[in-house]
């Protein structure tokens, strides 16, 4: 929205410091729970401020880059920290997308998303493949034709997970109903 965008820039260099700051002390601390929220903040600022976040681009990426270098995926919560990391690049990186630096920026920044993509390192359930879905869909919308150039990174990933089986039932509530009481009777 305009009206967003028109207010937080005025507040722009205050909320960038403030975050910033919050975000290096979560890096340094290892705090993980106060990363997660940063991230989510920041996403937030990155999607407002769009094209007038650039200035801004040098004091994240390097730390969300640390993230997704240092950050193990074993336990739920590094999931889930890496998953708001990956969000944060793909929205910083639209913010971006039509700046100057963007076009020398992307792929560099891309092939790093792309390795996770491909690795098979990534378990269903894991927060970080909706993460990584979504950023790959807004990096591909950014760079429209130079995109094509990871299609073979992309292309099978996409056809394994096209074949898995998708367990899916719909029920009525009436049988949803009975369920709930044969659980609470231990049945």
């Amino acid at each position: 929205n305009v009206n967003n965008k028109k207010l937080l820039v005025q507040y722009a260099d205050g909320l960038v410091n403030s975050i910033s700051t919050l975000f290096q002390k979560s890096i340094e601390q290892k705090y993980q729970t106060l990363q997660v929220e940063v991230l989510t903040t920041l996403s937030c600022l990155a999607s407002v401020l769009d094209t007038n976040f650039e200035p801004y681009y040098n004091k994240f990426m390097p730390g969300l880059k640390q993230i997704l270098a240092t950050v193990k995926w074993e336990t739920q919560q590094e999931q889930e920290l890496r998953a708001s990391c990956i969000d944060s690049i793909g929205y910083i990186l639209t913010s971006v997308k039509k700046t100057h630096s963007f076009a020398k920026m992307m792929p560099l920044k891309f092939a790093k998303i792309v390795e996770l993509l491909v690795s098979g390192n990534l378990q269903d359930s894991d927060p970080q493949l909706t993460c990584i879905s979504n950023t790959i869909a807004q990096i591909c919308v950014c760079l429209k034709e130079e995109f094509k150039q990871f299609l073979p990174h992309i292309v099978p990933a996409l056809l394994r997970d096209a074949d898995k089986d998708i367990d899916f039932k719909v029920k009525d509530a009436d049988e949803m109903d009975g369920e709930e009481e044969s659980e609470d009777k231990g049945i």
